[in-house]
């Protein structure tokens, strides 16, 4: 299954086997930060942020900033956040591979190596 999917359960079978994968599980009882105030997203806008700022003071010490440059780092923000979002900070799933021989369970999570 492609990481990118947006289906919350998959199931393949392939030639001696059955592949599930889901988005949808629980892997622990919980964190510490309440899962509402620190999401995906909010570390996303985060990394955008971080973007846009250091745009703004690499524009700053090379050419000053005008008003265009206000725009382009809301850009930079825009376009940063959006890619974050859909490369660094993806949907972890968990793939249970089952076959006549054993069963592997693999849990993927969305930074990867």
């Amino acid at each position: 299954m492609n990481n990118k999917t947006r289906e919350r359960y998959s199931l393949t079978f392939e030639k001696d086997k059955v592949v599930l994968t889901t988005t949808a599980f629980k892997a622990d009882r919980g964190s510490v930060l309440h899962t509402g105030i620190f999401s995906r997203e909010l570390a996303s806008s985060f990394v955008g942020a971080a973007a846009a700022l250091l745009s703004l003071v690499v524009i700053y010490f090379t050419i000053g900033l005008k008003l265009i440059y206000y725009v382009v780092a809301a850009v930079v923000f825009w376009i940063v956040t959006f890619i974050s979002r859909i490369y660094i900070f993806e949907e972890p799933f968990l793939q249970t591979t089952i076959d006549s021989e054993n069963i592997t369970m693999l849990l993927n999570r969305p930074i990867h190596k």
